[in-house]
């Protein structure tokens, strides 16, 4: 039987490890302060060559899909992580809150409808009686005026007869056939006849205003189909506006089942029975392709001088991106970018967000992280 080697002829890994070390006449710490000399090297040298680069990540925002009304999820169609298309149904919202709404909506309507029809009614019945009041109040003020007209005629003439009376007591009393106390009571019973003749002129100009101001009510009066016309225009404003009402109910009943609004997976969707306000997103997509890449430059390079048109590469060592892409808008802050891009410590990295667009030839993932360099600062 073979012997087993004796353990002085074995050497065990980390006495290999430590032999390999001391061929190459190094040490582990060493050897990493070495790599990462190296690359900080690299990035000089091509700083120096025309181009720096900045860690960016391929953004993709996630598309809400709010309730149009408020209600509780009465069906769920997908769950999180399917993959789906636009136009997919996500969730269906129950319509028993909108049915009830549209009764009510209906209610208003026929009442508001009944409502105008009393209305125009009512309004015909109350002109004609005022009409019959003004006509009744017309013909009375018109024999006032007839019978004013004809006591100023009556003292008018009285008035005469006394003038005449009054003249021929002067002439007797001149040629000395008459009393002066006749005279003097002739002039006074003209003087009463004068002052009933003027006060029934005042009679007559005050009733023929009476009755003018009568006749002009009476044709300003409107009729019967102005008051018509003006509470059909009044209710079909209002029936008008409860229509919209209604049709914006029925637009969101329509609206119970919620659809897709683009390809992706779906991130989140509320269970069955949830309640929901309106405007509470019911479901959450994820996009399937990314809407443009984040770039997070560097604090020491001055953000102003990357302009919004120019042109930026795409570095990826995973996705061929061939065709240049370009700049967006840029950031005025820095701010801490996303988890993906920690460096090689865990530590988070700071930079000036800068937007840039993604080419067509260049297929990404949402979340993939790449590369973006820019042309060197000009000082």
């Amino acid at each position: 039987m073979a012997t087993p080697p004796s353990n002085k002829h074995r050497r065990s890994p980390g006495r290999f490890s430590e032999a390999l070390f001391d061929r190459l006449g190094a040490r582990p710490l060493g050897i990493i302060v070495f790599v990462l000399s190296a690359l900080a090297l690299i990035a000089i040298t091509r700083t120096s060559a025309g181009k720096f680069s900045a860690p960016a990540i391929a953004h993709g925002y996630q598309v809400d899909h709010p309730a149009r009304s408020d209600s509780f999820i009465e069906q769920v169609y997908v769950h999180p992580g399917d993959a789906i298309q636009t136009g997919a149904p996500l969730v269906a919202l129950s319509s028993q809150l909108l049915e009830r709404q549209l009764e009510q909506i209906d209610a208003e309507i026929a009442r508001v409808q009944r409502l105008a029809e009393l209305e125009q009614l009512t309004a015909s019945v109350d002109l004609a009686d005022a009409e019959w009041d003004r006509q009744v109040d017309l013909t009375r003020a018109r024999l006032q005026l007839d019978q004013a007209e004809a006591d100023e005629q009556y003292g008018d003439t009285v008035s005469d007869l006394f003038a005449d009376y009054l003249q021929r007591l002067r002439d007797r009393v001149e040629r000395r056939l008459g009393q002066a106390s006749d005279l003097e009571e002739a002039e006074l019973d003209q003087g009463r006849a004068r002052a009933e003749a003027r006060q029934g002129s005042r009679r007559v100009h005050g009733h023929e205003s009476q009755v003018n101001q009568l006749e002009q009510a009476l044709q300003a009066q409107p009729t019967p189909e102005e008051i018509a016309s003006f509470f059909d225009r009044y209710y079909q404003a209002e029936l008008q506006s409860l229509a919209v009402q209604r049709q914006a109910i029925l637009d969101d009943r329509e609206g119970s089942i919620i659809h897709a609004q683009a390809d992706g997976r779906v991130v989140m969707v509320l269970p069955v029975g949830a309640p929901v306000a309106f405007g509470t997103s019911v479901a959450t997509i994820m996009p399937e392709h990314p809407t443009e890449i984040v770039a997070y430059l560097d604090p020491s390079q001055p953000p102003d001088q990357i302009q919004p048109g120019s042109q930026v590469t795409i570095v990826s060592e995973t996705t061929h991106c061939p065709d240049p892409a370009q700049v967006l808008r840029r950031g005025g802050m820095v701010m801490m970018a996303p988890g993906q891009l920690n460096d090689v410590l865990n530590r988070p990295v700071w930079g000036y967000p800068i937007h840039i667009s993604i080419p067509p030839s260049c297929q990404l993932g949402v979340g993939q992280r790449v590369s973006v360099e820019f042309a060197a600062v000009q000082r």
